[in-house]
């Protein structure tokens, strides 16, 4: 079975987009790339830089998503468990929003009123009692 071919653009996660050079049959790594970032490397005919790694080579540019700071991952108003420093208890409160002294959330179980910080904050799915 053929994944790669020589003159074809390929795309690793690692090195970003290159040119297939060689393929050598019966090598453990056939398949040669040259990098446009001038780096070269030797893979597996599947695209694996390690045989037991995943697959790094691509026929087509991977698509990936930019990690997200994880205090933009609540939205305002959304049900999230709050507690203090040093509390050992959770409570259930509704997310306002992240200033820098930590989580800002509704005081009361309703998405309006005063509002208090709280120093961790989870997911209301992440459920930090079991």
């Amino acid at each position: 079975m053929e994944y790669f071919k020589v003159n074809q653009v390929v795309y690793s996660r690692s090195f970003g987009e290159g040119i297939v050079t060689k393929d050598t049959d019966g090598d453990t790594y056939p398949i040669k790339v040259s990098f446009k970032a001038g780096n070269i490397g030797s893979y597996t005919i599947d695209g694996r830089y390690f045989a037991a790694d995943s697959i790094d080579l691509y026929q087509s540019p991977p698509q990936f998503k930019d990690n997200v700071p994880l205090e933009q991952l609540f939205e305002e108003g959304e049900l999230v468990w709050v507690r203090e420093h040093s509390a050992h208890v959770w409570e259930v409160r509704y997310y306002k929003n992240k200033t820098e002294s930590g989580h800002e959330c509704y005081t009361q179980q309703r998405k309006e009123g005063r509002t208090s910080q709280w120093y961790q904050c989870r997911k209301f799915n992440d459920n930090p009692l079991t």
